[in-house]
């Protein structure tokens, strides 16, 4: 039975109200002060990064006077910022942050010698250290960003040099999770598409929590600069598309969600007060689908995307240091605020609430806004889905968790129900009891095997193998006769 057709039939047990649906672009007034959050820091303090937590937990990572390494956790009611803790390396910067695997990653640059070095820094949810790990892939290795993907697996992309602070070429790493260079995985060089390039830089992101993008550009507008876009495999890379020649890249951002991209880039000879955008579509495995180009005017080069996922592609950039907000490629403009800079935009997977994180011109303050989400609700995967209401209920009433543990950011609508996966939803939609009975011989070790034994012991099943009915079958696929049998034994139970 398919995991959309199943919310139908368990509507029969569980009853909801309706969320109401709120405007994609309205502050959250419930959230900060009055939709907005900000914060004093340090004295020198500039922020580089901001990633979301799970928990709608904003992480923001930079640098403080005398270069040290400087981050704070904004908490989900946007009421306080808790400084991350433990770690002090002189002459280090975090230039990047990600979240995963339960914990907190902030990527910078130290002062290692003659050279620079990358160190990766993690933290615990709580913002405590945890261990550190630097490396150098060359004299001078810088990174750009980094990502998490579906698997856990940590990239950091950046540019390296041998000789002096000027990138002859972009680079990624996979590392695992503990932080550490992924030795298994090849360390890649990447280039843009043209030979005439000068500062390649790369920009990694997920598209859609599953494949990994990498965006190539050269940051010297000069003639033959282009801007490229490669996907990461298990055993390397594959350079996909050319996104842009003759044009220079100047700042990048791929929406996890949707998979599409906004680069900024302008015309070789140009100056950084004269960039344009260019949205490039990703589909969900990372291959690329079209581009257009439209005009931010004046803007600083900095461009964010962040993504209203039933709406339209959601993107921020500067004017001077005046933080914009659009809807692009309409052009509709619904926010901006005066003499702040951009820092990021992040998305959340769970409501489609969208955050923008600045950093006042003029106070140095951190800013953050929470913009309410759209109705597309927890999941990226049901937004076409004719069930997609029933199944943002199911995922309200914490029937349902998702179907790719940890991010839990889609329900895989036309998958089929394992006996498994039925058991762990009529337990938690009917909040039965635990049983200390073990009824089965065949779900020792299974994920769900609490589940089962709690509607065992509920009367909802007898088994899989009458008239014996020592097995419960946990990996097999639900039939429409079984699943009957188990709604109506619920209603009666």
């Amino acid at each position: 039975m398919r995991r959309s057709i199943l919310i139908l039939a368990m509507a029969v047990a569980v009853v909801s109200g309706t969320a109401a649906v709120a405007s994609a672009a309205d502050l959250d007034t419930s959230w900060g002060s009055g939709g907005t959050a900000s914060f004093a820091l340090p004295a020198g303090t500039t922020v580089n990064d901001t990633a979301l937590l799970a928990d709608g937990r904003v992480v923001a990572v930079g640098e403080q006077a005398g270069l040290m390494p400087w981050g704070g956790i904004v908490s989900a009611d946007g009421a306080t910022l808790t400084p991350l803790t433990g770690f002090a390396m002189p002459d280090t910067q975090f230039d990047a942050v990600a979240t995963g695997n339960n914990q907190i990653y902030a990527i910078g640059e130290a002062g290692i010698g003659p050279g620079i070095s990358t160190v990766v820094v993690v933290y615990d949810l709580t913002g405590a250290y945890v261990i550190s790990h630097p490396f150098a892939l060359s004299e001078f290795t810088v990174p750009t960003s980094a990502a998490v993907d579906g698997g856990g697996r940590l990239f950091v992309a950046g540019t390296g040099s041998g000789d002096d602070d000027r990138a002859e070429y972009a680079w990624v790493v996979r590392l695992m999770a503990t932080g550490m260079i992924d030795t298994a995985y090849p360390t890649l060089q990447l280039d843009p598409p043209h030979a005439g390039s000068i500062n390649p830089v790369a920009y990694v992101a997920v598209t859609a929590g599953q494949a990994v993008a990498v965006v190539t550009g050269d940051n010297d507008p000069a003639p033959g600069s282009s801007i490229g876009f490669h996907r990461v495999t298990e055993s390397g890379s594959v350079f996909m598309a050319e996104f842009a020649p003759t044009r220079t890249i100047a700042d990048a951002d791929i929406d996890d969600s949707s998979g599409i991209g906004v680069f900024g880039s302008l015309s070789p000879g140009s100056t950084l007060t004269a960039v344009s955008y260019a949205i490039h579509s990703l589909g969900v495995t990372g291959i690329y689908e079209d581009t257009s180009v439209g005009s931010w005017v004046d803007s600083a080069g900095r461009i964010e995307v962040g993504r209203i996922r039933t709406d339209s592609l959601l993107g921020a950039g500067e004017a001077a240091v005046n933080t914009f907000v659009e809807l692009v490629p309409s052009g509709a403009s619904f926010a901006t605020r005066s003499d702040a800079e951009l820092i990021d935009v992040a998305t959340s997977p769970v409501d489609g609430a969208v955050y923008l994180s600045m950093q006042d011109a003029v106070s140095d303050n951190l800013i953050v806004e929470k913009y309410e989400g759209d109705d597309s609700g927890r999941f990226i995967d049901d937004d076409d889905s004719v069930h997609e209401t029933d199944i943002e209920q199911f995922a309200a009433l914490g029937v349902t968790r998702g179907c790719n543990p940890p991010i839990n950011d889609r329900y895989c609508p036309t998958e089929s129900v394992t006996r498994g996966q039925m058991a762990a939803f009529l337990k938690r939609a009917l909040a039965l009891p635990g049983s200390s009975v073990d009824f089965f011989v065949d779900d020792n070790g299974s994920t769900f095997e609490s589940d089962i034994n709690a509607i065992a012991a509920a009367g909802i099943t007898l088994g899989c193998n009458p008239p014996t009915n020592d097995s419960y079958c946990p990996d097999s696929s639900v039939t429409r006769a079984q699943m009957a049998s188990f709604i109506v034994r619920a209603i009666s139970s």
